[in-house]
C-alpha cells in the first residue's frame, strides 16, 4: 500500500508528489495523460506583480498572500525547474508606450517540470474508502488495476469534481475555462517575453520556445468559456500590429481549472482536494505542496475549510 496517491499530473499534483517523495513518503502519481491538461500547454511565465492585484488576490485562500508566489519561485528552482529572471515587455490598448516589468520569470520548459515525478498513466474510474480500514483508500483505474493508499490528493484540475463524485464526496465547484496557444516562428526577438493587452482582462504573451537559435515562439492564451477554435485567428489578428506576422506550426489547447477561490481542502479523512489555479497556478505549486503535506501529515483531522 502506498502512503500517498496523487491523482492528477499537472503543476499542483506533480508538486505535491515531488514534495512528499522528497520527505520520504512512498507516493504514486496517477495521470491520464489526456490532451486537455492545462499545465501541459502552459506559458511557463510568472510575474510576481500578478499576485498583488485584486483580481488574483480575491481567488486566493484567506491566509495566502504575495509570499505564496515568492515561496513558489524558490521551490521551483529547488525542484529543478530551469527558471530565469527575464523581465517582461508590456504594452496595452490604453497606452502607446511599452513598459519593462523586471519582476517576471520564465520557466524554460513546463514539460520538463511535469516529468520530475514518474507517473502511473491511467484514467481513474473508482475511488472508495476501504471498509476494513476507513483511513485508507482504493483507487480503480479504467484498465482494471487497483491502487491502495493511506491518503489521497485529488489534484485533477477541471476534472477534480468528477473524481470526488466517484467517492460520493461533495464537489469543490471547479469548472473549466478553455484556452489555446500556438507554437510558431517569428523574426521578432523574444529573449524577453512580450505581453500585449488588447482589451480589459484580455492579454496575449509571446515568449521564446525551445532553443534560442531556433526562432520558435509560443503565443497565447485565448479565454473561451466554451471551446472555440476561431479564437486562434482572432488572437493572431489582434496582436499583428504589435508583434508582426507569426507563422503557425502547432496549436496547443487545455482546460484551466477555475474556482471562486482556489482550493486546498480536506474533503474526507485522509483525502484532500487541490485545484483552481486559473491562469496563475504555476508559481503557487510549491506553496500548495507545502500546504497539502501539512494538512495530510502534520494537521490531520476532520475535513477543513480552505487551507
Amino acid at each position: 500500500m502506498f502512503e500517498l496517491a496523487v491523482i492528477g499530473g499537472g503543476f499542483w499534483g506533480t508538486a505535491v508528489a515531488y514534495e512528499a517523495r522528497s520527505r520520504g513518503v512512498e507516493t504514486v502519481l496517477i495521470d491520464d495523460a489526456g490532451p486537455a491538461g492545462a499545465s501541459r500547454a502552459a506559458a511557463g511565465i510568472i510575474c510576481l506583480d500578478w499576485y498583488k492585484q485584486d483580481t488574483v488576490k480575491r481567488m486566493l485562500p484567506a491566509h495566502w498572500g504575495p509570499e505564496a508566489a515568492r515561496y513558489g519561485l524558490e521551490w521551483l528552482g529547488a525542484a529543478g525547474g530551469r527558471l530565469s529572471r527575464t523581465g517582461e515587455l508590456f504594452s496595452g490598448y490604453h497606452r502607446p508606450d511599452t513598459r519593462y516589468r523586471p519582476d517576471c520569470y520564465l520557466l524554460a520548459s513546463p514539460g520538463d517540470l511535469l516529468e520530475t515525478v514518474p507517473k502511473r498513466v491511467g484514467t481513474v474510474s473508482g475511488l472508495v474508502r476501504e471498509v476494513a480500514s476507513p483511513s485508507a483508500w482504493r483507487i480503480t483505474l479504467a484498465d482494471g488495476d487497483t491502487i491502495p493508499a493511506r491518503r489521497v490528493v485529488v489534484a485533477a484540475g477541471a476534472a477534480t469534481d468528477r473524481i470526488l463524485a466517484l467517492a460520493r464526496l461533495l464537489p469543490v465547484e471547479v469548472r473549466p475555462l478553455f484556452g489555446r496557444a500556438i507554437i510558431g516562428r517569428t523574426a521578432l526577438d523574444c529573449t524577453t517575453p512580450r505581453t500585449h493587452m488588447t482589451r480589459p482582462y484580455q492579454h496575449y504573451t509571446l515568449r521564446q520556445w525551445g532553443h534560442p537559435g531556433f526562432g520558435r515562439v509560443r503565443l497565447g492564451d485565448t479565454v473561451e468559456r466554451l471551446p472555440n477554435s476561431s479564437q486562434v485567428a482572432a488572437m493572431l489578428t489582434s496582436v499583428a500590429p504589435v508583434f508582426g506576422a507569426i507563422k503557425v506550426e502547432e496549436e496547443l489547447s487545455g482546460a484551466r481549472p477555475v474556482c471562486e477561490k482556489m482550493v486546498v481542502r480536506r474533503v474526507a479523512p485522509g483525502c484532500l482536494a487541490a485545484t483552481g489555479g486559473h491562469r496563475v497556478g504555476l508559481a503557487l505549486a510549491g506553496w500548495v505542496a507545502r500546504e497539502a503535506f501539512r494538512l495530510l501529515f502534520e494537521d490531520a483531522g476532520e475535513p477543513s475549510a480552505d487551507a
